[in-house]
């Protein structure tokens, strides 16, 4: 999909799935007893699962940080329209995911080294409770990381919605403001669910009685989350379901294509426009 918008949300989707499968090999599959014997000295015998382990506590800072890319990617299609279309080339949106994932690893660093990960406790691999202190950082920063991401993302988005009113009050925009505020409701609808989620977190280990129900919900919730974009994306987009609908049935729609360019640099057009006839004129 062409579009700067359309990349990061790619993008957003692609940590979420890659997160939700994750919790699979990490989490679900593990309250097997089945499973027990595979998990108990993974670390030792396949190496590479430490990615995974990791991936279950990255994620978190990863989906965060993705998300406020997004809302980033519509405050300055607003904001610095003339800058934006090279702010968001494809290179530098790479440059920006990868450095995402780094942190989110870098903050995670113990996970690649600790262990023994896994102990069994009545038949199941559950988490080692002697590596805690070993997350030290992770531990000190998700609190508080987790309510500074919605608060910033909501900064983000009073500041684009307080622009397109004043481009819609002032009659500026009038073809690109109707694009600018379908991508906004999406940034909009993914705070919403980035807020809730955080409230959920802060009252998870108190709403039910014992700690397995409390993980197990908490899973449940983060699944929907992780889920969630996808859904909010088509229900509010129609590129994005004209995209899906061309993919399931082999059929190209028109009229679905977003030109950002055009979304970006509307407001200069006329402008520019104005200043060429004067200069035939002249």
């Amino acid at each position: 999909m062409e579009g700067s918008f359309y990349r990061c949300y790619l993008f957003v989707l692609f940590v979420y799935i890659t997160t939700y499968l994750n919790t699979w090999i990490a989490v679900k599959l593990r309250g097997l007893h089945s499973m027990t014997w595979i998990y108990m000295g993974i670390q030792n015998y396949f190496p590479p699962y430490r990615l995974c382990y990791a991936y279950q506590f990255a994620s978190f800072y990863i989906e965060n940080g993705a998300l406020i890319l997004l809302h980033l990617n519509r405050f300055t299609a607003i904001w610095l329209p003339i800058k934006h279309i090279k702010i968001w080339n494809l290179r530098n949106i790479a440059y920006a995911g990868i450095l995402i994932y780094l942190i989110g690893f870098s903050i995670c660093y113990s996970d690649f080294y600790i262990g023994p990960l896994y102990v069994e406790v009545n038949g199941l691999a559950v988490d080692n409770p002697a590596l805690m202190p070993e997350f030290w950082l992770s531990a000190a920063l998700m609190g508080p990381l987790g309510h500074t991401f919605p608060w910033i993302a909501l900064a983000l988005d009073l500041l684009t919605l307080g622009k397109i009113l004043y481009l819609r009050i002032m009659g500026r925009q009038t073809n690109g403001v109707l694009v600018e505020i379908n991508l906004f409701l999406i940034c909009l609808s993914t705070f919403v669910v980035q807020l809730t989620l955080m409230l959920y977190f802060d009252r998870a280990f108190s709403l039910w009685n014992t700690p397995e129900m409390s993980l197990l919900m908490l899973s449940v919730v983060i699944d929907l989350f992780t889920l969630s974009e996808a859904y909010i994306g088509l229900a509010l987009n129609r590129t994005l379901r004209q995209k899906l609908f061309a993919m399931l049935f082999g059929k190209k729609r028109n009229g679905g294509k977003v030109s950002e360019t055009t979304s970006a640099f509307q407001r200069s057009n006329k402008e520019t426009k104005q200043f060429s006839q004067s200069v035939v004129k002249f």
